[in-house]
């Protein structure tokens, strides 16, 4: 004998509906968005998070909406990923769009390694991935980076402003300028010109001449 097959009917989609009175109560006064600061166990760890919660003006009773409720857990897996060295959903998108890498689905093709499920659930901020994932993905976004740097570095770069580096600055911190140049900047720019003083008069700050990018290779 066949078992029956149980349908659920799908609830129509739209904006959560929020109880006009208390709950508790009864009170016709409702709820009000109210702050609070409050420690949330996660992972059998405290963490203690600000969030926004809806309460009674009478009697005190706190209830979350769906978005408050997301937003309080997107907090709360923040603060375990930054105690745990990990890196945060605000941290990986910066870093992929950083990298021109707009879409997740970019960022995959470049970088097939990454599991798309675990890099849409870490960009969601609701969940933390463990310490094997996280230096999976630190170890592919080393790698994109690197990469890129070297495609910037390999491309033509006609002169363009002048941009004035202090050269007992840059031998002060024993820095050559290349490596100070891919230090302090990565950008997709393609032109620049620096300002600085010839290896030859490293000892004579007052003769700086304008030396051209394709003789120093780097980008600012």
């Amino acid at each position: 004998m066949k078992a029956n097959k149980t349908r659920f009917k799908q609830l129509p989609s739209g904006p959560q509906v929020l109880p006009t009175h208390c709950l508790d109560c009864g009170s016709q006064a409702g709820y009000t968005p109210t702050t609070v600061s409050k420690e949330i166990e996660f992972r059998k760890e405290t963490f203690e998070v600000e969030y926004t919660q809806l309460a009674c003006a009478e009697c005190g009773n706190a209830i979350l909406s769906d978005a408050q409720m997301s937003e309080r857990a997107k907090k709360v897996t923040a603060a375990y990923q930054v105690r745990h060295g990990l890196l945060t959903a605000h941290e990986l998108i910066s870093q992929r769009k950083g990298m021109g890498y707009n879409s997740q689905q970019a960022l995959l093709r470049a970088a097939p390694r990454v599991p798309p499920a675990t890099l849409k659930r870490i960009e969601s901020g609701l969940h933390a991935q463990d310490a094997s994932t996280d230096a999976l993905f630190r170890k592919e976004l080393e790698r994109l980076e690197q990469q890129m740097m070297l495609n910037i570095l390999s491309q033509p770069m006609p002169e363009a402003a002048v941009t004035m580096i202090e050269p007992t600055r840059v031998s002060h911190i024993g820095w050559d300028l290349p490596t100070l140049a891919k230090a302090a900047c990565l950008t997709t720019a393609a032109t620049f010109s620096v300002l600085c003083t010839p290896r030859n008069q490293v000892t004579n700050p007052s003769a700086p001449v304008a030396q051209k990018i394709s003789q120093e290779r780097v980008l600012c």
